[in-house]
């Protein structure tokens, strides 16, 4: 969706269409991919939006401008909250992965005990206690 918007862009500015103001439009740009894409993506999509701003305010003469530095810091600031916001949520997902495996660990070691080999047979505990999450599964006890 981000690059979607960058390639919009770039279509109005060179073209007859460019009388419509993007400015707006290129700072979704990074924080739209802070939500979709990760830090990099968002990295990668500041800089295509700063590239794309500094083509286009070449392409029409806009140098020197209150708009086009008003752009320049809002797709500054856009940016940089984006890319803490994309880490901040990539922490949290690893963290709680980290969680999820631990607790699937940890039920892994309750429900399948390992198996004891007492001579050529398997313990009574670990058959019944296979029963037990076999009846619970089919919904018995």
């Amino acid at each position: 969706m981000p690059y979607l918007i960058a390639l919009a862009v770039l279509v109005i500015e060179f073209t007859p269409a460019h009388f419509i103001y993007t400015g707006p439009f290129l700072t979704a740009v990074p924080a739209l991919a802070a939500v979709t894409l990760g830090p990099k993506g968002t990295t990668a999509a500041a800089v295509l939006a700063l590239a794309i701003s500094v083509a286009t305010a070449t392409y029409n003469g806009a140098w020197g401008t209150l708009q086009v530095y008003s752009n320049f810091l809002a797709l500054i600031l856009v940016s940089v909250a984006g890319f803490i916001t994309s880490r901040a949520m990539q922490e949290r997902r690893k963290e709680e992965l980290e969680r999820v495996r631990r607790i699937a660990v940890a039920a892994q070691e309750v429900v399948l005990r390992p198996v004891h080999l007492v001579g050529a047979r398997f313990t009574v505990q670990t058959r019944w206690l296979g029963r037990v999450v076999a009846a619970h599964h089919r919904g018995t006890t």
